[in-house]
């Protein structure tokens, strides 16, 4: 329902091929690094912050492997459960 609406109104949905995605994936590094890096001078400690972004990329592994698992349809998840 929501992508039926989304493409009507020229949203175009584009899937990356495995090698593209890791290209994305490292590309982002240094943005996260900087992120991390800003909020450490705000006061915030290196291992904490540090820390957050860990859990971030735990739980999207470990909740992208739920939904396969639950066989969960999404639009945005893995391509095999996709609508």
């Amino acid at each position: 329902m929501g992508q039926a609406f989304a493409k009507a109104r020229g949203v175009e949905y584009i899937t990356l091929r495995d090698e593209k995605a890791k290209r994305w994936t490292e590309a982002v590094e240094p943005i996260i690094e900087k992120y991390i890096q800003r909020t450490i001078s705000k006061g915030f400690g290196e291992s904490e912050v540090r820390g957050w972004i860990t859990y971030l990329r735990e739980r999207t592994d470990y909740l992208t492997k739920k939904q396969l698992a639950l066989h969960i349809k999404s639009v945005t998840g893995p391509p095999e459960l996709r609508r």
